[in-house]
């Protein structure tokens, strides 16, 4: 097995390297006061973000190439294209978000609920700062994208024997697992969005994927505080 292939497992298994470091590094410092357990029980999107910068910088190292401007495909869109993998991109994970949560209304279930309490645990405090959760969600947004429609999705359908459905649905399935502490209803959300991010990155790139999922983030975020917990679905993706 070569450094790119242990790379693109470890991208596909990312939440395991996520509870990994979680375990042998914040636990022990959380241990020395009733104060730094808090903040531990309170840390879990900011090392969520460590894990994926640290592979973000394994890439850079050991497969460059999976971040580069033309990843996962072979070539860059044109304007026209990339402004319409945007718009359908945006429109298409929208529409998901909006119908994952009418039908939880629909069931009466009290799953989304449920992970939007977990989102908002998992927040650090600094996050109530004016701005800070926003930054917080398009840098993750855009860390997410580099791991699963760069990293792992390049590897996929470079150095596999996967045609493009195959990678895009592993990938997508991979992303929807990585938000399992959210809970059941928001996993499937998640691999569903995962399945639009995947094929505009193979139409466009990867880096067009993190902008719509930057913009997903934004507006959900944008929804949630306008508009109340009856449209709470803006967790990050």
């Amino acid at each position: 097995m070569t450094d790119r292939d242990v790379l693109g497992w470890v991208a596909l298994g990312a939440p395991g390297l996520h509870a990994a470091l979680m375990g042998a590094i914040g636990y022990p410092m959380a241990t020395r006061s009733r104060e730094a357990m808090a903040r531990f029980h309170r840390s879990g999107f900011i090392w969520w973000l460590i894990t994926l910068l640290l592979l973000v910088g394994a890439a850079l190292t050991v497969e460059p190439s999976s971040l580069g401007a033309d990843a996962p495909g072979d070539k860059v869109p044109r304007l026209g294209m990339a402004a319409l993998a945007i718009v359908f991109g945006v429109v298409a994970c929208l529409v998901i978000e909006v119908l994952g949560a009418a039908a939880g209304r629909l069931r009466s279930s009290p799953a989304a609920n449920r992970g939007a309490e977990r989102y908002d645990n998992a927040l650090p405090a600094w996050a109530v700062l004016p701005g800070a959760e926003l930054g917080l969600l398009l840098v993750t947004a855009v860390a997410e994208e580099a791991i699963y429609r760069g990293i792992a999705l390049h590897w996929l359908l470079s150095h596999t024997d996967l045609d493009t459905v195959g990678a895009v649905g592993i990938t997508a399935v991979a992303f929807g697992v990585a938000h399992w502490y959210y809970g059941l209803h928001q996993m499937v959300l998640k691999a569903l969005l995962g399945v639009v991010l995947g094929f505009v990155a193979v139409v466009g790139t990867w880096w067009l994927a993190a902008i719509v999922h930057s913009l997903l983030n934004a507006t959900l975020l944008f929804l949630t505080r306008r508009f109340g917990p009856v449209t709470r679905q803006g967790m990050p993706v």
